[in-house]
């Protein structure tokens, strides 16, 4: 997706990235190793609300209707 796409940023969010180090290497080193040269400097990046984005969103929705 990342050749297909060419995003300037990838956020990885959900419970995936809280396994920590031991997926999040692998994973850079995959999209790093079988990316096109032009996607080489996108950022890949953590979501900021991690596993709790689901309720925060339910929330907001709760509160705007």
């Amino acid at each position: 997706m990342v050749c297909l796409l060419d995003p300037q940023i990838v956020v990885i969010g959900g419970g995936v990235p809280e396994i920590g180090d031991l997926w999040w290497h692998p994973f850079e080193q995959a999209v790093r190793g079988y990316a096109l040269p032009a996607t080489e400097k996108v950022v890949l990046a953590r979501a900021s609300l991690r596993t709790h984005a689901g309720l925060i969103g339910a929330g907001l929705l709760a509160m705007d209707g």
